[in-house]
């Protein structure tokens, strides 16, 4: 198998170096596949107004419709883009923590029940902490939240386990 990459490498090479293949060329093509495949993804509309303006929603902080406009579809389109790529390279903890059962589910690591169970103990103690973008996380947050988690909610042994293992799954994955 490492035979046939390498000659797909060296096939590859060969067309870069005797200007078969243009490297710019590709690239851009790659940048506006991506780009088309994130405006495929957003769940709102996009249109005109009749004063010329362009219009979408992007959803905020409080996950509520916010309407933005701007002055090209171009820029409406880049505004986008933006968003959604941010919300890709820094999700919250509740969205990496529902990726993460996805996976152990998926992958059969876990059953159901322990799906409905790990649910149940992330809506009873994560709260405020659930919505916070991991990027914004300092380890004395984790700390701090635990803390409090375990005063606030007066967790057992077990169910402090319980949040633990929830901890450890999300910031692991």
């Amino acid at each position: 198998m490492s035979n046939f990459n390498e000659s797909k490498q060296e096939m590859l090479n060969y067309a870069v170096e005797n200007g078969i293949i243009d490297l710019s060329c590709v690239q851009n093509m790659i940048e506006m596949k991506k780009r088309e495949e994130i405006l495929s993804k957003h769940p709102y509309r996009i249109w005109q107004g009749k004063n010329g303006s362009w219009y979408t929603y992007l959803l905020d902080e409080k996950e509520t419709r916010k309407l933005i406009k701007k002055s090209s579809q171009d820029k409406i389109e880049q505004a986008v883009i933006n968003y959604w790529r941010e919300v890709e390279e820094n999700p919250t903890i509740k969205d990496i923590f529902f990726e993460w059962l996805e996976k152990k589910l998926e992958r059969e690591e876990i059953s159901k029940s322990t799906v409905d169970r790990y649910i149940r103990q992330y809506n009873h103690c994560m709260g405020e902490f659930g919505s916070r973008k991991i990027r914004s996380i300092e380890e004395y947050d984790i700390e701090d939240f635990i803390i409090g988690a375990i005063n606030e909610y007066s967790l057992t042994a077990k169910a402090f386990g319980n949040l633990r293992t929830l901890i450890f799954g999300i910031f692991k994955y």
